[in-house]
């Protein structure tokens, strides 16, 4: 679909994840020390199919757990956000942490609900996984650094 096209009448499925995968999910949120927030940030309506989408992944993912919590902000929000623009976006973060350890742009349909669940699960735990030789090469780096990726479906 071409962004300029009206997508507020296209359906979703009343249900994303499907029941076994809902309980995988609780399997794998529910053991997490910590609580992972997801933050939705949308146009004010949210009409359009991917905004609609992004608020009901998320709101499924909370619903597998009580360790995953949902904030929704209006777009405008967004705009203060670093890093590139543009809506939907999801932002995943430790409770009470000031800064997000994901943040995605778009809806996060294929490979990048892969990316997510595993984002909620390191926000959860609190461990970055990455190996002690990494964390000691980390921390000699001095001064504030931005890192983005970006990825495409094609």
């Amino acid at each position: 679909m071409q962004d300029n096209q009206d997508t507020s009448n296209v359906q979703l499925p009343d249900q994303l994840i499907p029941e076994d995968g809902r309980a995988q999910l609780k399997q794998m949120f529910d053991p997490m020390p910590g609580v992972a927030e997801l933050h939705v940030y949308t146009e004010k309506d949210a009409k359009d199919v991917m905004s609609r989408f992004s608020l009901q992944i998320a709101r499924e993912l909370a619903a597998c757990s009580d360790k995953v919590e949902v904030f929704t902000h209006d777009g405008a929000e967004a705009k203060t956000l670093p890093g590139p623009e543009g809506l939907p976006s999801i932002g995943v973060k430790p409770k009470g942490s000031q800064h997000f350890i994901l943040r995605m742009l778009g809806a996060p349909l294929g490979h990048e609900g892969a990316a997510l669940v595993k984002a909620v699960s390191l926000a959860g735990t609190g461990d970055s996984e990455l190996s002690k030789a990494a964390k000691d090469s980390l921390a000699k780096i001095t001064g504030g650094r931005e890192i983005m990726v970006f990825g495409t479906g094609t």
